[in-house]
């Protein structure tokens, strides 16, 4: 008889990364769709950009000169806060670059902050390569990482994180971004683009304890899962939600009305892996939530 392992587990964060203290502006899964979860800010632009291995792929190709190239960008984020904010994203790349290439671009016109792949290494970038530097970190191929970008006006600090560690450091007193709010995986001026995938797209205002935490009642549903059966509890006042279960490559095993507060469904697992559990409310909010099933 098989061992049921059943599991509590609410990860691929769509929530509090900066809980209780930091705003999330904006909250962009992509993992089947440029959907803000946020409700906040109007849907991503995505030109050329599959859904596909657990997030949205971009080709590499500059746009620019090539109508073939891949287009990820956010809109203007509304409310964004240029003295004192965190940008994170997952990213995964199969291959590294001959030279360099951005992994994120704050800035479609400005180009005022962001991150690149040179080589194997991540390097930090602040108005329009007037800061720029390569760090010492190795991006590890076929693999996500995550990657976080903060910035104090007051402590005149930049910081630059991957997976969790302080990569680099930077005092830059001042950021010259012209109010231009948008996140992107090309830089225009010179004509590169990101090459890889991108998944959860978080931007937070860290501003301080005045801040409001994102107001996402989809934050409290509750899963239990083994192989044969997902039990799930919605929060109050949830009367209706939009389940999909989906593989890590994205593609999509089942999908499911819930109407009550208390659900059980009965997917078929077919093998021992990880699984993607997509919520979405009537107002357009998402949660995601990763479960392993020991089959």
């Amino acid at each position: 008889m098989k061992k049921f392992n059943f599991l509590f587990l609410a990860i691929i964060s769509l929530f509090s990364l900066h809980a209780q203290t930091d705003s999330l502006l904006a909250n962009y899964p992509l993992i089947t769709d440029g959907i803000d979860a946020t409700a906040n800010n109007d849907d991503m632009t995505l030109k050329n950009a599959p859904f596909e291995n657990g997030g949205v792929y971009s080709n590499g190709i500059y746009i620019g000169v090539d109508t073939t190239g891949s287009v990820i960008a956010t809109p203007s984020i509304n409310n964004f806060n240029f003295d004192q904010f965190t940008i994170t994203v997952e990213f995964r790349i199969d291959s590294y670059p001959s030279s360099k290439n951005p992994v994120i671009i704050g800035g479609k016109s400005w180009r005022w902050i962001g991150a690149f792949i040179e080589d194997e290494h991540l390097a930090f970038m602040a108005n329009d390569y007037s800061n720029y530097y390569v760090t010492d970190e190795v991006v590890e191929l076929n693999t996500w990482n995550k990657l976080s970008i903060s910035f104090s006006k007051k402590q005149k600090n930049a910081q630059l994180y991957l997976n969790g560690k302080l990569v680099y450091e930077e005092l830059i007193p001042v950021l010259v971004h012209n109010d231009d709010g948008q996140f992107l995986n090309y830089h225009g001026g010179t004509g590169i683009t990101f090459k890889g995938y991108w998944r959860n797209l978080k931007i937070f205002d860290t501003s301080g304890p005045a801040a409001i935490a994102e107001n996402n009642p989809l934050n409290d549903i509750k899963v239990i899962t083994n192989q044969r059966h997902v039990k799930i509890w919605l929060p109050s006042g949830e009367k209706e939600v939009n389940l999909q279960i989906l593989d890590v490559v994205g593609k999509q095993l089942g999908s499911y009305r819930l109407t009550n507060r208390e659900s059980i469904i009965h997917p078929q697992f077919s093998k021992t892996a990880n699984y993607l559990l997509v919520f979405t409310n009537g107002k357009g909010q998402k949660a995601v939530k990763k479960v392993f099933i020991n089959n």
